[in-house]
């Protein structure tokens, strides 16, 4: 497969670039019959650093994240049926609110920046195709019915999700639960070609790489992450805690990556996160009808 990528013609842009990093998971093109529908079927969009997810409506969406799975050939590695493979994403589809920022538009952009920083930036290296597995699947389900509003809200109003979670990771949590539901039905459980260890070990990944996306914990991962770093000691791909540690980073990095877009394309998230903070100042103000804080969140919506 490499060497037919290495001969591709002019006309599929980026993908003569890109030979050294696809060298280490070469995507499965099984069935393109010419050049043209390997080209389509690669489609360059999945790991572009400029690609603009918010361009498009969720049927394409559903087909880019799909592009992801198959990119890196995980329904044929993990014997995923094609029909569970499209329910399952369909309905984490339909559980992402219509949130201006954490929707399901956030959690494709998080799923194409995931390859990228695996391809491209060639992190695929350090993780088993497992983990890589983990990886894609908790970049789509992050934020699988995000209410819209922060854990620190949720715990100060004593939102029934805080105190479910007892006041801790209280989002990361229920999108675990949300997703940990999905799994449990075979309708939807793209996880039913694993083994008994194997579905162990890739629950006890998801949990924490979702996890690793509640900001509370930012800083105790990145100090980890920087003192491994600043010791001059590499991650290994034989321990295990390495490269728990090294999903946890691609996903951080994928999570909050939209605004290292370029401008055209990362201005319009801050826009959206900025509106979404701003509803949610706007919901507290019945919990405090003397804050300044109300009206100047509807100054800074018109």
């Amino acid at each position: 497969m490499t060497e037919l990528i290495k001969s591709t013609s002019p006309s599929c842009p980026q993908l003569m670039s890109l030979n050294s990093a696809l060298e280490t998971f070469p995507p499965a093109v099984e069935s393109c019959e010419d050049e043209v529908a390997l080209c389509d079927l690669l489609n360059v969009r999945t790991l572009d650093w400029g690609f603009d997810t918010l361009a498009h409506p969720t049927d394409d969406l559903l087909a880019i994240v799909t592009e992801v799975f198959d990119y890196l050939e995980l329904p044929v590695r993990f014997g995923i049926p094609r029909d569970v493979l499209l329910r399952f994403l369909e309905q984490v589809a339909e559980r992402y609110n219509e949130n201006p920022y954490h929707n399901f538009s956030h959690a494709v952009d998080v799923a194409q920046i995931t390859l990228a920083l695996l391809v491209r930036g060639e992190a695929i290296d350090l993780f088993t195709e497992l983990d890589v597995f983990v990886l894609i699947t908790a970049a789509v389900c992050h934020d699988v019915d995000h209410p819209g509003l922060n854990n620190s809200y949720l715990v100060n109003t004593r939102h029934p999700l805080a105190t479910q979670y007892n006041d801790s990771s209280v989002l990361e949590k229920y999108h675990l639960d949300v997703t940990g539901s999905l799994l449990a039905d075979s309708q939807t459980d793209i996880f039913c070609g694993l083994s008994h260890s194997e579905r162990l070990e890739a629950w006890n990944s998801l949990q924490q790489i979702i996890l690793a996306t509640d900001m509370a914990l930012h800083k105790e991962i990145t100090d980890e992450f920087r003192e491994r770093l600043g010791s001059g000691s590499m991650l290994s791909r034989r321990r295990q805690h390495d490269r728990l540690l090294g999903l946890k980073m691609v996903m951080k990095c994928a999570d909050l990556g939209n605004v290292t877009r370029p401008w055209e394309v990362g201005m319009p998230w801050s826009h959206k996160l900025a509106e979404e903070c701003i509803l949610q100042v706007l919901l507290g103000a019945a919990l405090d009808p003397s804050s300044a804080a109300p009206s100047l969140a509807r100054a800074h919506l018109r």
